[in-house]
């Protein structure tokens, strides 16, 4: 019994001498953890790999990072447009830490981050509106950030961080300038919407113009199609009338005869003298018989 004991003291003491020697020679990171080694201060190893890493005892340290995408946050912050309206606004970002031996020099902790992103992205944020009008951050908002995005791709790498996102949530006015705001929102508009009436009119104008003169156009074309087909018409009928006459030039003479007969009956008061003995007379007492 006192040797059974015995035993089980001894693999309880190497069970936790086994313990002791892993956090004194070993160090695990999971998924979501990257690590830096440092050596009497000295970045001697960057490790980002999941799983059991060694360590030095009492000689080297390990600092871990999250991997994930943190979030930064803030108060309302003041800011001025490019025609000198004061804008309040609320916003937010989105980073990672890339580089973490980077970090670890520049910034070591979350909270340094956000110190150093309340300086950044403040200032990137006021740069892009100082560029545009109230108006134009009203009716575009979503490119701003963008901006401030592509600012910060610029100044966040040398802290060993990446920028993911930046969004506005709310967009406001200081209460002691709200009505004027509105005021001028809505003469703005007013004015934009008579500039679209103008130039729908002018368009109109323009439309209308073309159509006349298109119109013009065909009828013209209609007008000389239809002389056209007149003459050739006329053409035609005189040709076969031509025709007929040089087959019976004594009908083409009598039609002749009766057509200018014909003339002169038109004529009110005219009187005609004809000689019996004329094939005239002679036609008219036929028809007068029938």
């Amino acid at each position: 019994m006192n040797t059974l004991r015995k035993v089980e003291s001894v693999v309880f003491i190497i069970l936790l001498a086994l313990i002791l020697l892993r956090g004194l020679f070993l160090y695990q990171l999971d998924q979501t953890e990257q690590a830096v080694i440092t050596r009497f201060g000295r970045i001697i190893k960057v490790d980002t790999t999941p799983g059991l890493g060694f360590k030095v005892p009492f000689i080297d340290t390990v600092h871990k990072f999250s991997k994930k995408i943190l979030e930064y946050d803030t108060n309302p912050q003041v800011a001025v447009t490019k025609d000198k309206k004061t804008i309040i606004v609320d916003y937010y970002a989105k980073y990672r830490i890339k580089e973490p031996d980077k970090f670890l020099q520049r910034v070591r902790t979350q909270q340094g981050a956000n110190t150093i992103l309340d300086d950044v992205v403040y200032s990137a944020m006021r740069k892009e509106v100082g560029k545009y009008t109230l108006s134009q951050i009203i009716m575009g908002r979503e490119e701003i950030p963008n901006l401030v995005i592509n600012d910060l791709k610029a100044l966040l790498p040398e802290y060993g961080l990446e920028i993911v996102d930046v969004r506005f949530k709310t967009t406001n006015f200081p209460q002691e300038v709200q009505a004027s705001v509105f005021e001028r929102m809505k003469a703005e508009r007013l004015q934009m919407a008579q500039k679209y009436i103008s130039e729908g009119e002018k368009e109109k104008i323009s439309i209308m113009a073309d159509a006349d003169k298109i119109k013009a156009e065909l009828i013209s074309k209609a007008n000389m199609e239809s002389q056209k087909i007149k003459g050739e018409g006329e053409s035609i009928a005189v040709s076969l009338i031509q025709n007929a006459y040089s087959k019976a030039p004594e009908l083409a003479f009598l039609i002749k005869y009766l057509d200018t007969y014909g003339e002169i009956l038109k004529k009110e008061d005219t009187s005609i003298i004809i000689s019996t003995k004329s094939e005239i007379f002679k036609i008219l007492q036929d028809l007068e018989t029938k």
